[in-house]
């Protein structure tokens, strides 16, 4: 809720601008895309940026609900937009993080990740942190999409749930109750509690990162997955 106005993505395909007080509607008419809208809208500077199961990205104008722009991927848009300055970081199941321009949505750059990207997008320091299915976290120069870390971390469980920054350090939770700490600084991690199928999520002990820092890879011509950010411009 901002300034008295909710605002709901629905799996109706629409997107509603609601008074908190009396539950009418703020627009002449809610905004409708071609699919679910799943993801939590994101507010900023008069603007709703929403993902949908018709694999497109919207910025909707607040005040009207009419369309400001739309990117569209390969897969669903399930993750909450994050928004730095004047770019917009969102993950796609298609295994891709976009950087579009937050005003008109052009595509800066896209790392691909080998696996559906389900978690939100979080940036820490200078560095932005983004995590796929497969356990895979990256961190990621926001101005052009290349690794600031030698490695990407291997956590080897399912991340889907929305990470917590918390000052210098990122906590993710994966499926099954592991919880890892991640330090964005530097690439490493440590292992809080390891959960095994079939066991209580109780009395891990905790274990001392594995990954270690290096020189940064350089991006790959033509955005190999995994290897480097694809440009704008590039096929």
């Amino acid at each position: 809720m901002v300034d008295g106005v909710v605002y709901l993505a629905s799996m109706d395909k629409k997107l509603y601008a609601l008074d908190a007080a009396d539950g009418s509607e703020r627009w002449a008419k809610p905004f409708s895309a071609d699919g679910g809208l799943a993801s939590t809208p994101v507010l900023v500077d008069g603007t709703l940026l929403v993902g949908g199961f018709d694999r497109r990205l919207y910025a909707v104008d607040a005040s009207s609900g009419e369309k400001k722009w739309s990117f569209k991927a390969d897969n669903w848009f399930w993750t909450r937009p994050l928004v730095e300055g004047e770019a917009v970081y969102a993950g796609s199941l298609d295994g891709n993080v976009y950087a579009l321009g937050l005003a008109d949505g052009k595509r800066l750059w896209s790392y691909n990740l080998q696996a559906p990207v389900r978690a939100a997008p979080v940036m820490v320091g200078s560095t932005l942190l983004v995590a796929g299915r497969n356990g895979r976290v990256v961190g990621l120069n926001p101005g052009n999409g290349e690794l600031v870390w030698a490695l990407p971390i291997e956590l080897g469980k399912t991340l889907l749930a929305d990470p917590l920054p918390q000052g210098d350090v990122v906590y993710y939770s994966a499926q099954g109750g592991s919880l890892f700490k991640v330090m964005p600084a530097d690439g490493t991690f440590v292992p809080l509690l390891l959960v095994q199928p079939g066991t209580p999520a109780a009395g891990a002990t905790p274990v001392a990162g594995t990954q270690t820092p290096g020189p940064a890879t350089s991006p790959t011509p033509g955005g190999t997955p995994g290897a480097g950010p694809t440009q704008a411009g590039t096929p």
